[in-house]
């Protein structure tokens, strides 16, 4: 994207926008004939892509490039004449020959982009978009089709909830209906938001008297909030949901039963080039966690914390409680494997290391004394110690780490690698560490 939140990696080779929705029948015959033209299925020589409202058609082969393959221009095919242009060298996608099917593809190798003026006329949100496209760490092109309406179309739903005005200017809009058919725009806005929004409802410290209203951003950065159901009122700056690289796009449970009223979170551990490229799935959601709100010296803060639940799939275990962990002492050694759920505290009014660390197959997991910083694989997140004490929660699964501190007053999701299956290994730095308790459970599959 021009403002440069997002930069796609991968080859484009060809994209269709329609100002209007198709048919079932009319998006099916424009897959076919993408899949038939670029040979990614068997040919359909029959197959023709709709005409009829067509404001932007971009071929590969109609990219204007220089002698070195970068393209400047792309001509759009739509008979509209829309200049698609990238006047900086640096910033410009490649056109490679025979790139797919034997034709041209246009290679963005992120940081490149081009544009143009508006496909479509403000405030018009009925389209269609049909792109052919090859992530850069995909094994097979694949044709997409999104939809947008404000009609009511069999088996298609859609709801526009973010706007940009300026490259740099995002929020979220509000709209209310009494049928889930006919909307009204409130006259409010959530400024500095961007995409895959969320807003609900929670109770602050249990006390029900104490309702918030909480609205998370597509990077799980949080308002707290009044909503009278007309006027969302932020009571406090965003603050930062998980301090991970790999958490996006979250979403909680709704009409959870009044006998359990949490609210649970999962999210989308975005990460398109950091995965095994040998995997029969692509990328993973992180564990489900209990979001609450709690009152802390930095105030009203959302807490996160994985849900009791994972207990159930809790395999042999580690215990031990009330003991002076000393350097070069690993009670962990005996720990071994590459699935684990891990619980430490730790009372560091009656400790003099400098450091308290977990080695998990190669992942590092510390807590620096002084500082007050917890680390994670790479990441890091300020945490204040309570009554003296601090609590590390880590969940360990074949490919991330997710670290909770203080019973999920910061939370950090990342990817991570391992090297090997153990042991498992717990060291203290510069000093002794009063253990309050330390548990070590591995996790079973929840297919088994």
């Amino acid at each position: 994207k021009a403002d440069r939140t997002e930069f796609l990696e991968g080859d484009i080779a060809e994209i269709l926008v329609y100002q209007r929705a198709l048919s079932d029948e009319e998006t099916r015959q424009a897959l076919i004939a993408l899949q038939s033209k670029w040979e990614s299925k068997g040919a359909n020589p029959a197959a023709a892509i709709p005409k009829d409202g067509l404001v932007l058609h971009l071929d590969a082969a109609s990219a204007a490039a220089d002698a070195e393959g970068k393209v400047a221009a792309w001509v759009d095919l739509s008979g509209t004449n829309k200049a698609i242009r990238q006047s900086q060298a640096s910033q410009r996608p490649k056109r490679i020959a025979e790139g797919l099917g034997r034709r041209s593809v246009i290679h963005f190798d992120g940081g490149q982009f081009l544009q143009g003026p508006a496909v479509l006329d403000e405030g018009d949100d009925s389209l269609t978009m049909v792109a052919l496209w090859r992530r850069a760490n995909a094994n097979q092109s694949q044709v997409i089709c999104e939809q947008n309406t404000v009609k009511k179309l069999a088996g298609r739903r859609a709801a526009l909830l973010t706007v940009s005005r300026q490259e740099a200017e995002n929020v979220y809009l509000l709209f209310s209906s009494t049928n889930l058919l006919n909307w009204t725009k409130l006259d409010t806005e959530i400024g500095d938001s961007f995409e895959c929004p969320d807003m609900f409802a929670l109770t602050a410290d249990n006390d029900p008297k104490m309702l918030k209203w909480v609205v998370i951003d597509g990077n799980g950065d949080y308002l707290i909030g009044r909503f009278d159901g007309k006027q969302f009122t932020p009571e406090a700056k965003k603050r930062k949901g998980d301090y991970g690289r790999n958490f996006y796009a979250t979403m909680t449970f709704e009409n959870m039963p009044a006998s359990d009223p949490r609210r649970i979170q999962l999210a989308w551990m975005r990460g398109w080039d950091e995965y095994p490229k040998n995997m029969p799935f692509n990328q993973q959601v992180s564990f489900p966690c209990e979001l609450t709100l709690r009152t802390l010296p930095q105030g009203l803060t959302l807490c996160r914390y994985p849900i009791r639940e994972i207990e159930t799939i809790h395999g042999e275990g580690f215990s031990r409680d009330n003991f002076t962990l000393r350097p070069g002492e690993n009670p962990l050694s005996g720990q071994t494997g590459d699935l684990f759920d891990i619980r430490l505290e730790v009372d560091l009014s009656q400790s003099s290391c400098s450091e308290i660390a977990l080695d998990l197959n190669g992942n590092a997991v510390k807590f620096d004394v002084k500082g007050k910083i917890l680390h994670s694989v790479g990441s890091e997140a300020w945490l204040e110690p309570r009554d003296g004490r601090i609590e590390i929660h880590v969940l360990m699964d074949r490919l991330s780490i997710e670290t909770f501190g203080n019973r999920g007053e910061v939370s950090i999701t990342n990817i991570a690698y391992q090297k090997g299956q153990g042991p498992l290994e717990i060291r203290t730095i510069g000093g002794e560490a009063k253990i309050v308790s330390l548990t070590a459970h591995k996790i079973k599959s929840i297919w088994k």
